[in-house]
């Protein structure tokens, strides 16, 4: 399938009857003239549900979408059945005119179970007006005597719907090269009221008569510049035209860039845009804008305003590359994944790792050096693998007692898999409320749900993450999509007291802290299930709106302007600096505009509103610690997990007792991953792993730290690198918790595909979730006996919008060596919470990074040019005794090598190795040969993590059971995407595949003897047996995964015979 959108515009406007004539029409009654003949809809029961509405207006279909007055509309549905030829080439397009903004989705599917897509499936967002919308598709009937149509589904539109100029037809594809090789270029001009001829002169901004001039594409670019003799202004327009004839019919393909922005128009008509975002993309290649432009026989005129950028002015056209497809190939292999409960007593069972019940040696607590451990057992170091999300499909089920069979299921199947802690966010606030009627209803059916999931999880000794506020704030369910769309505004209010906001943050606490839980016979407060109570998730995102909010809330406005100037008068109440009183110029205080914080952060305005943050953050916090105090909570509390800049760590310091941050490498730009969204392909090993340390660069000394939500998000092809990056570096620091996001339990994922976050039907994610079980559950990967500290002086943070940046990407990456945190000493520390060991070496924030803050992630930008050197402070490392003399690291070279010896980055050679007595693993391209401990990986076909290891506490020289994993790449059947992987076009169909290949790997044992390899499927239960032999003392292990007689898998089972 293709769609003519790229990032910058979702909708291709173009003469609809231009492809074919009226005739070539698949579908019929098109105008409506007979009514609903041919079309079938769901219009009829949703009017009888909700008052939907439908009529025939001037050949056009008119739907009216009521708001529901709770819950959801359900499915509006409007559909044809087309006669489509197997795997030809189609073009649909139709019209459509909304008045609120939504959702568009269209597909093309089996007219029965299973209603398979079959090539196009589009979910398209769109705005309030006029919209053109097509797509070009194959029609992937694999048996075309099953029946197929197209369904329009409306369900994700609200108010007055206007459908009309429905086609589908057989689609045409011209060559780029009928395109007139030469263009006439209007340079400096203003631009035309219609673009339907090729005028003789257009006019400049003064007036001026200009003459084209002609231009051809040199390289696929011209440079207006230069036929501008290098003169130019930003957004100077010019107009060039291509007057160009066909024979027939068609569509032809055009690749597009421009600096910096572009209008396309075709004999007269827009047919694309980038107006709004400009170019997006640095690259300036065909790919960056693929838009399909219908031609008609004999002249055509294609007309293209290109706006000059702040740097340069051309236009870039070629032949676009064509995107990948992934299809079931020798390569590529479907997965067999309708076994994924891990059964008792297999190779993948690690449920002796996660003692039970939970609580039974008290609360989790801080012992003196900083380090989690229980109040009844502080001698021993606490490490908890967790994960976010929870099946929807055991939450809906609607028989009580088969719910209950299947919660008891999931608390074993989580446990089995190693996991002791679950975190409620996006559930919890939202699913309490569900079939309530009215605001802070919790519905005591749900309420008792929830009782037996946690009573469950609890037996399975797995803990709780309780968070009170995600999205849904305990609110009217009716009002779900407006609480998430305006998440950050109720974040921000939050902060500055918000009436609304703390109404609902006290119902919520009071009530559920207070409610007994009958399965346990504990209030929550009470129960030592509860291991973290969190406030508000990802509150810091609250402060990207903050212009926003003031302009479109006036007592929003007031009550930030108020909490401000309050802050301004009581903190200069002796005297204002000078420096901030020349940029007021004589702005009183009370006036005091509230500053850009992303542009004028390192202003005295600027500087002051970071210290500001920082004291609203402390505030905030200390007003909901207050309230879940008052009602007897008495366990650990953490706060703020979103934002990765130093005010707001040094608000850390001050109320959060466990310090938690979330972090993503490559989350899809764009959304969550949907087509459109882009995903970066590079390793992240060649930034050494910069998504982890800049997580880890705001660890502060003497706490615990844990990691609620992490991951490697799919697409980008070295998913499997975080198998190991994570675990092994989170556990040489001492992390106390990492928490997989999401989903990584299920009780069956036969019918899911991959999504950006997807684990328990990702073979790739299973496999660095057990990896992670091992080297930091398990504790394979020792903690770094060092530590070197970043103290953050108080000054620091008011000048030059330190507050406003991150630690340095370069200071961070001292953690790739040794323990590293940040403290605060002149702050006073949050209860409960201690000095922690004494370090090594301390060091000061001489450089800092910048933020990159998104809605839903934060990036640490890489900075290398500041003043701190990090080689200098290795060579100090090493006089200190904290790095040996045999470790091998070379800032240079990119080369890190930890104070334990049992980690080894290359960042050049994108390879990342683990050596520990019971693990040995490396990620690493293929083709490639690496001797890594006993472990030695001779041959790799493909870019892999490969590990061996222990299955018990034995090490692995002794070990008689081992697991053996190779771990590649995974997809979705028919996933599409640009010519470079970046943007996804189409998210594919079940079955996954997994990329297969070829290892060959020597494995020295202590003692020759022999050994069976067997395949294993998902649950751990044995597949097939494989060879292997000696060659010498070496066991020679050879896996051809694209042979294996049950399809692929990542794991295997070496046993001693």
């Amino acid at each position: 399938m293709f769609r003519y959108i790229c990032s910058a515009l979702l909708l291709c406007a173009v003469p609809l009857a231009l492809f074919a004539a009226e005739d070539g029409n698949l579908f019929k009654n098109t105008d409506f003239a007979a009514g609903m003949s041919y079309w079938w809809s769901s219009f009829a029961a949703n009017a009888r549900a909700h008052g939907l509405t439908h009529r025939i207006e001037d050949g056009k279909l008119v739907v009216d979408i009521p708001v529901p007055a709770e819950g959801s509309i359900g499915q509006v549905l409007l559909g044809q059945s087309a006669p489509l030829k197997a795997y030809e080439k189609y073009r649909l397009s139709y019209t459509i005119t909304i008045d609120k903004p939504g959702v568009m989705r269209h597909v093309y599917q089996l007219s029965n179970e299973p209603w398979t897509a079959l090539g196009l499936v589009e979910n398209i967002p769109l705005q309030p007006g006029t919209h053109q919308l097509s797509a070009i598709f194959v029609a992937e009937r694999d048996k075309p005597d099953l029946p197929a149509h197209f369904t329009f589904n409306l369900s994700r539109l609200q108010g007055r719907v206007v459908l009309s100029d429905f086609m589908v037809c057989a689609y045409n594809e011209l060559p780029l090269d009928l395109l007139n090789p030469t263009w006439q270029a209007f340079i400096d001009v203003q631009a035309p009221d219609s673009y339907a001829e090729l005028p003789a002169i257009l006019r400049s901004p003064a007036g001026a008569e200009v003459q084209p001039i002609a231009a051809g594409l040199q390289a696929g670019v011209i440079d207006i510049r230069a036929l501008n003799q290098g003169r130019f202004k930003e957004r100077a327009v010019a107009v060039l035209y291509n007057d160009f004839s066909v024979t027939q019919a068609g569509g032809i393909t055009l690749g597009l860039s421009a600096d910096w922005w572009m209008e396309l128009h075709c004999n007269g008509e827009r047919v694309y845009d980038t107006l709004q975002k400009g170019n997006v993309s640095q690259r300036f290649e065909p790919n960056d804008h693929v838009v399909n432009v219908a031609v008609k026989p004999g002249r055509n005129l294609i007309a293209i305003k290109v706006l000059s950028g702040s740097a340069g002015w051309k236009f870039v056209c070629g032949k676009p590359l064509p995107p990948i497809v992934y299809k079931p190939n020798d390569e590529w292999q479907p997965v067999d994944l309708s076994n994924v409960v891990i059964e008792e007593g297999s190779a993948l069972d690690f449920s002796a790792l996660v003692p039970k019940p939970a609580g039974q040696l008290g609360r989790l607590c801080i012992r003196d050096d900083g380090e989690l451990v229980f109040t009844d057992a502080p001698q021993q170091i606490v490490r908890m693998q967790g994960f976010n999300g929870f099946p929807t499909s055991i939450w809906y089920q609607q028989d009580d007692a088969e719910f209950r069979r299947q919660v008891t299921a999931f608390a074993q199947a989580a446990r089995r898999q190693g996991y002791s802690l679950f975190r409620v966010h996006g559930l919890l606030d939202k699913w309490l409320c569900q079939d309530s009627i009215g605001d802070m209803a919790i519905n005591p059916k749900k309420l008792d749900r929830w009782d037996y999931i946690l009573a469950e999880l609890k037996k399975e000794g797995i803990y709780a993450h309780i968070v009170i506020f995600s999205f849904g704030l305990y609110d009217d369910p009716k009002n779900a999509k407006q609480l998430f769309e305006e998440r950050n505004k109720h974040r921000l209010m939050l902060y500055f007291g918000g009436d609304w906001e703390r109404t609902h943050f006290r119902y919520g606490a009071e009530t559920l802290l207070n409610h007994v839980n009958p399965y346990t016979g504990l209030a929550w407060k009470d129960d030592p299930l509860i291991a973290f109570l969190e406030f508000y998730n990802e509150q810091g995102s609250g402060f990207g709106v903050i212009h926003q909010v003031m302009r479109d809330d006036p007592d929003a406005c007031a009550l930030i302007e108020k909490r401000w100037h309050d802050w301004l008068a009581a903190t200069y109440a002796d005297g204002v600096p000078a420096e901030l009183q020349a940029e007021l110029a004589g702005t009183p205080l009370n006036q005091a505009p509230v500053p850009n914080f992303y542009r004028d952060k390192a202003t005295p305005l600027g500087n002051a509103f970071g210290l500001f943050r920082s004291f609203i953050t402390v505030d905030g916090a200390d007003w909901c610690r207050q309230v879940v105090r008052d009602n007897g909570y008495q366990g650990l509390i953490t706060q703020y997990n979103g934002s990765k800049r130093l005010g707001c760590s040094a608000a850390r310091w001050q109320i959060s007792q466990v310090i938690d941050l979330h972090a993503y490498y490559q989350h899809p730009r764009g959304g969550w991953g949907a087509p459109g969204c882009t995903v970066e392909q590079d390793s992240s090993l060649t930034d050494a792993a910069n998504y982890w340390r800049n997580t880890n660069a705001c660890r502060l000394s003497g706490r615990p730290f844990i990691v609620s939500e992490f991951n490697h998000c799919y697409w980008n092809p070295y998913q499997y690198e975080a198998g190991l990056v994570f675990p092994a570096y989170s556990a040489l620091q001492g992390f106390s918790a990492l928490q997989i996001h999401s989903d990584p339990v299920a009780l069956s994922v036969t019918k899911r595909i991959i999504e950006s976050f997807s684990c328990a039907q990702s073979p790739v994610v299973r496999a660095n979730e057990l990896l992670s079980t091992l080297l930091f559950l398990r504790g394979d990967v020792q903690k770094a006996p060092h530590l070197v500290e970043l103290v953050v002086p108080e000054a620091s943070l008011a000048s030059n919008g330190l507050t406003h940046w991150a630690v340095s990407t370069e200071q961070s990456r001292l953690a790739l060596l040794t323990g590293f945190s940040l403290a605060f000493p002149w702050a006073k520390r949050a209860d409960g919470t201690s000095r922690g060991r004494v370090p090594d070496l301390q060091i000061l924030p001489d450089d800092a990074a910048k933020v990159d803050d998104q809605d839903w992630f934060v990036n640490v930008i890489e900075n290398p040019d500041g003043q701190f050197s990090l080689a200098k402070t290795v060579q100090v490392l090493r006089e200190k005794g904290v790095l040996s003399r045999q470790n091998g690291s070379n800032v240079e070279a990119g080369i890190f090598e930890s104070d334990t010896g049992e980690i080894v980055m290359r960042t050049q050679d994108r390879v990342l190795k683990v050596i520990t007595p019971r693990t040995e693993a490396v990620a690493m391209e293929a083709g490639k040969s690496e001797p890594i401990g006993r472990l030695h990986i001779r041959d790799l076909s493909v870019a892999a993590t490969v590990a061996i290891a222990s299955t018990s506490m034995t090490p692995l020289a002794e070990a008689e059971r081992m697991l053996f994993i190779f771990s590649t790449q995974t997809q979705n059947t028919n996933a599409t995407f640009g010519h470079d992987g970046r943007l996804k076009i189409q998210s594919g169909k079940a079955p996954i595949l997994l990329r297969t290949g070829t290892v060959r790997a020597h494995f020295t044992p202590a003692q020759k003897r022999p050994f069976a390899l067997y395949a294993l499927d998902f649950n751990g239960r044995r597949r097939e047996q494989l060879p292997v032999e000696y060659q010498g003392d070496e066991l020679v292990i050879t896996i051809n995964s694209g042979a294996l007689k049950q399809g692929p898998t990542t794991f295997f089972e070496l046993v001693a015979e």
